[in-house]
């Protein structure tokens, strides 16, 4: 089998399980590193590292196979998709715990009820995708303070960086997301 990332893919989506294998080698020390990031950004006490990897590179695979995600068709789609899905995953685990301790079900957490950070990383990866189209629009610190997002730093250490409050930064965060949402 050809050692090319998109090869794989296509391979995985016609159903050869040696390409999930092939992937998940290629892809594991990254996206346990990502998974470590996101146990200490979102505070998950019932899942480990390995738990969150697992589960982003199961699902993703689940989706390729399933012909539910056709963009994933090489490398980079592949591992944003994969960091997006684990992401996700990271904060639907985080909103289970917050649930299961105030003793209701994990839908009756809303997104915004989980602490900033955890939500203001979750928007910047489902805007990634907008984001890229329109951040030449945006200005130098509002790309700064996505990317900062999206390697997994917290608002308090953007605002730190920045030497604002962090209230400043979560109102640029609230800036940004509503200049995706006009050009979208």
């Amino acid at each position: 089998m050809s050692g090319s990332v998109s090869t794989w893919i296509k391979r995985l989506a016609d159903g050869d399980s040696e390409a999930a294998t092939k992937l998940k080698r290629r892809f594991w020390r990254r996206v346990q590193s990502k998974a470590k990031q996101l146990i200490r950004i979102t505070g998950l006490v019932s899942f480990d590292y390995e738990d969150v990897s697992e589960n982003a590179f199961g699902d993703l695979v689940m989706d390729i196979v399933n012909g539910q995600a056709q963009k994933v068709v090489n490398r980079r789609a592949f591992w944003r998709q994969l960091e997006r899905v684990a992401y996700l995953n990271a904060l639907d685990y985080r909103r289970r715990e917050v649930a299961k301790k105030r003793g209701g079900a994990a839908d009756d957490v809303p997104l915004e009820e989980i602490p900033t950070d955890e939500y203001n990383i979750a928007m910047a990866m489902l805007f990634e995708e907008e984001l890229e189209r329109v951040s030449s629009k945006l200005d130098a610190e509002a790309r700064e303070i996505i990317e900062k997002l999206r390697q997994g730093y917290s608002v308090e250490e953007i605002a730190s960086d920045f030497k604002v409050s962090p209230r400043t930064i979560n109102r640029k965060i609230a800036a940004i997301k509503d200049a995706v949402n006009k050009k979208s």
